[in-house]
């Protein structure tokens, strides 16, 4: 797993969503180091994806060993996860609490989503289209990607496994929140768009009854691009993690 790592001290993990890669945190992480200056941000590339894109997305358990891995070596770590990625933080603060310091939770979802195989299907069939220029250039605006990264995504969109983006996203889509969860006592804070779907704004509204103390954000006129559009909120709520859970 292709892992882009920065600066030394307490490990910031960041943990990306499907059909994107760890380069939508380069912003926000570059914001985090500069405000603190004893930390190291660790922006990985899920297998299947991004620099990782020659393997084939494992599922969430060969995933989070994985990662499991990456942060023992370190330290515990406070965890950033959007989408794909804010499941993938949730079932390894269940399953490793001791190596998780605190969440960043953006944009996930905490039940399944209804006709779950039609969204895996369909995001597959996506990705393929997403190889002719025309398509991808109008998949990346929809997407809401900023020009400045628009090369990478694009990039990324030719190279991508079809069925690594069909699995992801059906995993995601049925996710269930862990009924060990509730192991995980560190900070965490739950960020997700007021333009986003009912779901996932309801989910961010849970994680409270799932982390006794996590805070909830709305951020204002958001939809599923916070990493990338609102680069100064995901800093913002990783710093005051960090601060929280020293």
């Amino acid at each position: 797993m292709h892992a882009e790592i920065h600066g030394h001290g307490t490990p910031v993990l960041f943990l990306h969503g499907a059909g994107v890669a760890g380069w939508i945190w380069r912003d926000a992480a570059a914001r985090v180091r500069a405000a603190h200056d004893a930390v190291q941000t660790i922006a990985v590339d899920l297998p299947g994806f991004g620099r990782s894109a020659q393997a084939r997305y494992p599922g969430a358990d060969t995933t989070v060993a994985e990662l499991s891995e990456l942060i023992r070596e370190r330290g515990p770590a406070v965890v950033v996860g959007f989408s794909l990625g804010s499941q993938l933080a949730l079932r390894l603060a269940s399953l490793a609490p001791d190596l998780v310091r605190g969440l960043v939770w953006i944009s996930g979802e905490t039940r399944p989503t209804p006709f779950p195989w039609a969204t895996g299907v369909g995001a597959g069939a996506a990705a393929a289209l997403g190889r002719v220029p025309a398509l991808a250039s109008r998949q990346a605006a929809q997407a809401g990607i900023p020009e400045p990264l628009r090369p990478e995504y694009l990039s990324d969109l030719r190279t991508m496994r079809v069925d690594s983006i069909r699995r992801s996203v059906d995993e995601n889509q049925r996710f269930r929140a862990p009924v060990t969860v509730d192991r995980f006592r560190g900070p965490a804070v739950a960020l997700a768009g007021s333009l986003e779907r009912r779901i996932v704004r309801e989910s961010a509204d849970r994680l409270p009854e799932l982390i006794p103390g996590a805070r909830v954000e709305v951020v204002a006129g958001a939809r599923h691009h916070i990493p990338y559009r609102f680069p100064e909120r995901v800093a913002t709520s990783a710093l005051r993690v960090l601060e929280a859970a020293r």
